[in-house]
């Protein structure tokens, strides 16, 4: 088993250099690596995962405009309401995001969560990170490590489970492309139209 006391700092540093792993994130548990075709195929393969994309977390809202095709007026309303916190948007793929990273879709999955330890990596790393659930797809995912599948851990670089997040519930993915939103999921947070 990996060891699961990692400081915070050295797992910002592992990420830098490529490393993906099992971290709490704001809703539940999440594998995350920074944004990299390398890592977008591995922890495809941890997960044994189809060609679904994955969700970007984001450090700031700054980086909203270097990952979508420019925001309407109330796609940043929606953001300044529910941001920080456990709500993911749809948006228009940048046509500066690669293809490869979002598997051909001409959307984009982004968060910008608030949960501290997150958050610390996230700006340790300064950069977008993807993120998915802990588990083998069509599997439950897991809330704590001690649910994780072994197979998942022996696979990860790191583990960290000293501080979980409260939620304990998935985010509420919302597709904010046009006006006239759609619930993808419903999760931690209430979607109220503006």
């Amino acid at each position: 088993m990996k060891e699961s006391s990692q400081s915070i700092q050295k797992i910002a540093n592992g990420i830098k250099s490529g490393q993906v792993g099992i971290f709490p994130c704001d809703t539940v548990l999440g594998i995350i690596g920074l944004v990299t075709i390398e890592n977008i195929k591995r922890i495809r393969a941890i997960k044994k995962r189809g060609d679904s994309p994955f969700l970007f977390l984001i450090p700031s809202q700054k980086w909203i405009e270097s990952l979508t095709e420019g925001l309407s007026e109330s796609q940043r309303m929606y953001c300044k309401r529910y941001w920080p916190g456990p709500m993911t948007f749809i948006f228009e793929k940048s046509a500066r995001v690669p293809d490869e990273l979002t598997e051909y879709k001409e959307s984009i999955a982004i968060r910008y969560p608030q949960f501290q330890p997150l958050n610390t990596i996230l700006d340790a790393v300064n950069a977008p990170l993807i993120s998915t659930s802990v588990n083998i797809s069509g599997e439950k995912a897991a809330r704590r490590v001690s649910d994780c599948n072994p197979e998942i851990i022996d696979k990860c670089d790191f583990v960290y489970d000293e501080l979980l997040p409260s939620l304990d519930t998935a985010s509420t993915i919302v597709d904010i492309r046009t006006d006239n939103p759609s619930v993808i999921r419903k999760g931690a947070v209430e979607f109220e139209r503006i």
